[in-house]
């Protein structure tokens, strides 16, 4: 688009829709608490490894943001730090990973750069995400409820935590 095109639609308007996207932003989260025995009595899939770093190795960036040796990296430190990963293959590719973590006090909840603090006895599932191409597939619920048992299982564990960006309409599968 030529220059002379681009300015005769630099209306009031437009400029300040532009500003206003890049100063505010509205975040809606849907924030769920799962009782164990809740999730005890919901089908139990095995359909992801857990913990496979070789799972992990195979992650191919879909984004030009994304790097992939800050997400083995990132995965290494989760891993270290006894979180668990949820991942698929296929294909020769990471398709899908989630994650969870035991014993939590707090969330950080980074799309909005804050803290959640958390009831006693709570595990949090976390970062789920599916490579576009193979979505519609049943990889996130299968994934969110393989986590849910696994942290259901730890002891003590009374609840689990998931947040949910609500402008993401595929994780409304239930």
């Amino acid at each position: 688009i030529s220059l002379g095109v681009r300015l005769k639609r630099l209306t009031p308007a437009a400029v300040w829709r532009r500003l206003t996207r890049t100063v505010y932003k509205q975040v809606e989260l849907s924030i769920y608490f799962f009782d164990v025995h809740t999730v005890r009595r919901l089908r139990r899939p095995a359909l992801m490894k857990k913990d496979s770093l070789e799972d992990i190795e195979r992650f191919v960036p879909t984004l030009a943001t994304d790097s992939r040796a800050e997400f083995i990296a990132s995965s290494r430190a989760r891993l270290a730090a006894g979180n668990h990963c949820y991942t698929k293959v296929e294909d020769g590719q990471l398709v899908h990973y989630g994650w969870m973590a035991g014993r939590q006090t707090e969330s950080y909840l980074n799309i909005v750069d804050q803290r959640y603090h958390l009831p006693d006895n709570c595990a949090v599932l976390f970062d789920f995400y599916t490579h576009p191409e193979y979505r519609g597939r049943g990889f996130y619920p299968a994934c969110l409820l393989q986590a849910a048992h696994d942290a259901a299982d730890i002891p003590d564990t009374d609840q689990l935590f998931l947040c949910i960006v609500g402008s993401d309409k595929s994780t409304r599968w239930w």
